[in-house]
């Protein structure tokens, strides 16, 4: 709600006509305002940094970096995300890559005309390895890294979130439900499920249908 107060001794205005100009004031301002963001929309740029965002990841990565929720406990290996969201993407890992998910990562963004510095990619387990013992232990240990993500990414802008893995995606939705190569709301982002980098890495017959994931992704971000 905005309040405005007319002063009659500076104001020799009627108050229609001065309440009148102040409305046309703000709709110049607004109209300019929504003209550069157009601007800058048409030159490529579909992100800016949030006032204060990165105080906010600097405390999220010291707690982070103290977490003792699992029996992993704290520590100094703690996972954290890099890049930033200029493009618009984020990209959510089950866990840290070896060589061999992180050179086929950067092969996709390669293919896809994306520059990984622009791209913000981070994991859902902030430990450096998942837990031993199948998908139920590492559903399990993800909801307890859940909150942590949740905020790093409350802290960015970003138009659409890919989740490499199960793992990943359950970190974003808690949902048994999700299916590979359908996208979900997630706090008004579009959500993209695709196979993990470790499937992939292991299984090439997978890497078409993760490379059509990824170019319905493009077309969202193009939009």
């Amino acid at each position: 709600m905005v309040f405005l107060i007319l002063n009659p001794i500076t104001d020799n205005r009627p108050p229609i006509t001065a309440l009148m100009d102040i409305i046309r004031e703000y709709n110049d301002i607004l109209s300019s305002l929504v003209g550069s963001l157009d601007l800058l929309r048409s030159s490529g740029v579909n992100f800016i940094r949030r006032e204060g965002a990165r105080g906010a990841q600097a405390a999220l990565r010291a707690e982070i970096a103290s977490c003792a929720l699992c029996d992993s406990g704290a520590s100094a290996n703690k996972v954290y995300g890099v890049g930033e969201a200029v493009s618009g993407l984020v990209i959510v890992l089950s866990a840290s890559c070896n060589k061999s998910e992180d050179a086929l990562l950067a092969s996709l963004l390669e293919k896809s005309g994306l520059v990984r510095d622009k791209v913000y990619v981070t994991c859902a387990f902030k430990c450096p390895s998942p837990p031993e013992g199948g998908l139920e232990a590492a559903f399990q240990r993800v909801r307890l890294c859940r909150s942590f993500l949740a905020r790093e990414l409350s802290t960015m802008s970003f138009r659409v979130i890919v989740a490499f893995g199960e793992c990943a995606g359950r970190a974003l939705l808690d949902d048994e439900a999700l299916r590979y190569g359908s996208f979900y709301d997630y706090n008004g982002a579009r959500l993209m499920l695709t196979h993990g980098l470790d499937a992939l890495d292991k299984q090439k017959s997978l890497r078409n249908d993760t490379w059509a994931h990824i170019q319905s992704v493009l077309r969202e971000l193009d939009e």
